[in-house]
């Protein structure tokens, strides 16, 4: 009985025995050939890509722009004088009222602006282009308020630069080089304005390519101005993932 005993005993532990060198070859299989891919990202690689996009890929562009109100009910249209501070209004140039909706404009060394109240807002800059126009006028007394500038990235040179290159695997595997992102890894890009895609000319603005499953992907996220052709500048959200 008592042998009995002894061996059902010994029978238990070398299950036991078993089970946990089982567990242990597991373990070791796990950490020397780990299923998930895993590399780490250096920090530094994310601040390079939102560095060179704002200042190597020729994105970044500067707008300039002021606020006048008139003193005079002008005619059809009216003329104001070349503010010097405004630059490249010969390039682009865009003009606003007080509810911001676009009114006729030209330059010709002097600012020619269809009328529409009292109150506008004068935009230059490369990157914006006028699609209503206006010609001739009489000169008006007015108020100029402060010129302002801003640098932020052309949301139309985005999407020929970038989410159009990012399709061709040439044009990628250079981006990817000017960018600063080491040969082993491979990048996306999203562009969010709140929730969704910012989306532009048709364009969802989403650079992803597929990931290999299992994959452990690093991003980070900045905050980025827009400028948009009709002058409209927005706070988006830059995503950058790297794996």
């Amino acid at each position: 009985m008592i042998m009995k005993n002894n061996k059902k005993g010994a029978a238990h532990i070398e299950i036991i025995i078993s089970f946990v060198i089982f567990i242990g070859f597991l373990m070791f299989l796990f950490a020397t050939l780990n299923p998930i891919k895993e590399i780490r990202i250096d920090e530094s690689i994310f601040e390079s890509v939102k560095y060179n996009i704002e200042n190597h890929l020729d994105l970044k562009t500067k707008i300039s722009y002021v606020s006048i109100k008139l003193e005079e009910t002008p005619s059809d249209c009216f003329i104001i004088n070349n503010i010097a501070e405004l630059e490249n209004c010969d390039v682009g140039l865009i003009v606003k009222n007080a509810d911001g909706i676009e009114v006729g404009s030209s330059f010709t060394g002097q600012f020619n602006i269809k009328n529409s109240g009292d109150f506008y807002t004068i935009y230059c800059s490369k990157e914006i282009s006028n699609t209503l126009p206006c010609s001739d006028g009489t000169p008006v007394n007015y108020k100029l308020g402060i010129i302002k500038k801003e640098d932020a990235v052309s949301i139309s040179k985005l999407k020929t630069e970038i989410f159009d290159k990012y399709k061709n695997k040439d044009d990628y595997e250079t981006m990817k080089q000017t960018l600063g992102i080491p040969a082993r890894n491979d990048f996306g890009l999203r562009f969010k304005d709140g929730k969704d895609n910012v989306v532009y000319d048709g364009t969802e603005f989403e650079a992803l390519k597929k990931i290999p499953v299992a994959t452990k992907v690093s991003s980070k996220s900045y905050s980025v101005k827009i400028l948009y052709p009709d002058a409209n500048i927005k706070n988006v959200i830059m995503n950058i993932l790297i794996w």
